[in-house]
């Protein structure tokens, strides 16, 4: 399945199931347009509609949120570099006395990862280590 687009695997389950576009969109609670975006490659849906996507089909998230994550890389985006702007409330956050214990131990990467992680509401939080274990299985298929 690593040779099919996001697009394409939409658009050939719709079909082997019989679903019109505006079907499909009404069950995600979207606009048929937005869905249209994903079976053509315009757009790529957020994990939330991953999730609806998958339990429509009543198949793993993952196999959508996989699909996603491939077709979301681009070779040509720069990389994202931390600004001063991001960096200050990174700092205040790591030197907080009672996180600086928690903390002490830890890489700057594993702190960086743990403040961001922290800012983000609940369901976003889901949806990162969602993310994290599926990169997780792609690099390393059977973890210890």
């Amino acid at each position: 399945m690593s040779d099919k687009t996001l697009s394409k695997y939409l658009r050939e389950l719709r079909k082997s199931f019989g679903y019109t576009q505006e079907f499909v969109a009404s069950n995600l609670d979207i606009s048929r347009q937005a869905y249209s975006h994903y079976e053509t490659g315009r757009a790529i849906p957020p994990n939330d509609t991953c999730y609806k996507i998958a339990a429509l089909y009543s198949i793993s998230a993952d196999i959508i949120i996989n699909l996603s994550m491939q077709n979301n890389v681009c070779p040509h985006t720069p990389p994202v570099y931390t600004t001063i702007d991001d960096l200050n409330p990174f700092l205040d956050y790591i030197e907080n006395e009672a996180k600086s214990k928690k903390l002490k131990k830890l890489s700057r990467k594993e702190k960086e990862l743990i403040y961001y992680f922290d800012n983000l509401p609940e369901i976003e939080q889901n949806e990162v280590l969602e993310i994290l274990k599926i990169k997780l299985r792609k690099t390393h298929p059977f973890p210890n």
